[in-house]
């Protein structure tokens, strides 16, 4: 069975984000989180959880979800000027 967490697990829960990786099954979803949270954060959330394992606003599609995994690929060629 797969498990499909929101928010890329849990809007303001990452510090539990370590036990969530263990599963093979559990896969994270960026619903709302795109432009509202710092594109930093969301870099850092999404190089531990794994990008293969990263779903596009599948949650409740506030935005269109091309245009999302766009601003993904976008801030992620860019991650050198985070510093990360």
């Amino acid at each position: 069975m797969k498990i499909v967490l929101a928010h890329l697990g849990g809007y303001l829960a990452w510090d539990n984000l370590e036990t969530l990786l263990r599963y093979e099954n559990v896969y994270f979803d960026t619903a709302y989180l795109l432009g509202n949270i710092e594109d930093k954060l969301i870099l850092r959330l999404i190089d531990k959880i794994d990008i293969n394992k990263v779903l596009f606003e599948k949650d409740f599609p506030f935005r269109d979800r091309k245009e999302k995994r766009e601003y993904i690929q976008k801030i992620t060629r860019h991650k050198r000027k985070f510093n990360l």
